[in-house]
């Protein structure tokens, strides 16, 4: 995410207000001497940033599940926690139920998609039902090599079975 992208949601109040540089790679002694040889002078300037967004169930202090007598549960309950992977910090922790929901179900965002129904849960893509298209497509150019057709085959594809052949 883009460090402009990422102030605009913090300044809307979607992640805390921390600051986020981001990690900046480090130059290796060899690195550094290539690149003074080739006059290239690394900015070391990285406008991006990594955020991570875990889909977990947590028992977070303050927020238990409890039963109808106030005693908590220990039942964790569906959070979405996002951090950003340069600095480690916690930058929001959203509920991932709804606020009147008693059995505090975790909301899907994610769809499975497939092709075909498979033999499990993952199915089949288009590339499985294609099946073998290399091979065939590969034997059915060394055919038309074979025959002459479209180029002259390599000089160790040569034989008695192309149109030129050293005998």
């Amino acid at each position: 995410m883009s460090l402009n992208d990422l102030r605009k949601r913090q300044l809307s109040g979607m992640y805390l207000d921390l600051e986020v540089l981001p990690a900046q790679k480090e130059l290796s002694e060899i690195e550094g001497t290539i690149d003074r040889i080739d006059g290239i002078e690394p900015s070391q300037i990285d406008y991006d940033c990594t955020i991570l967004e875990c889909h977990v169930d947590l028992d977070l202090e303050g927020y238990e599940d409890v039963d109808e007598d106030g005693e908590p549960t220990g039942i964790r309950v569906p959070y979405i926690v996002t951090m950003s992977l340069d600095n480690g910090q916690v930058l929001s922790i959203r509920r991932n139920y709804q606020e009147d929901d008693e059995l505090k179900k975790k909301i899907s965002y994610f769809t499975h998609y497939k092709f075909l129904p498979g033999f499990g849960f993952y199915g089949l893509g288009l590339i499985h039902t294609i099946g073998g298209f290399v091979p065939n497509r590969h034997g059915g150019t060394a055919t038309v090599d074979r025959r002459g057709y479209v180029v002259q085959p390599p000089c160790w594809l040569q034989g008695p079975w192309t149109s030129y052949s050293r005998r």
